[in-house]
């Protein structure tokens, strides 16, 4: 298995993507994988993470898989291939 870690200073999440719906930063939440909420950035090192979208609509995003898109401050953007839970 393979891990990536952010090998660079914490980033913040400017905003994001999933499926095509604006997601604003105020409606990301990162925790660590022991549960310990972050906040809206990726914490240099830390892996894995789970990250929260409040407020989405589910009916545009579907059940099935999605693709998010994060926009970092740094200029970077990540895309993640996911499935939805609830």
């Amino acid at each position: 298995m393979s891990r990536s870690y952010n090998r660079g200073p914490n980033v913040n999440i400017t905003w994001a993507t999933i499926n095509g719906q604006i997601v604003s930063s105020n409606q990301i939440t990162v925790y660590s994988s022991s549960g310990s909420k972050i906040g809206a950035y990726i914490p240099a090192g830390q892996n894995p993470l789970v990250i929260v979208f409040s407020g989405v609509n589910p009916s545009t995003v579907g059940s099935g898989p999605a693709n998010i898109q994060l926009v970092l401050a740094n200029g970077q953007t990540v895309y993640i291939a996911t499935n939805v839970t609830e």
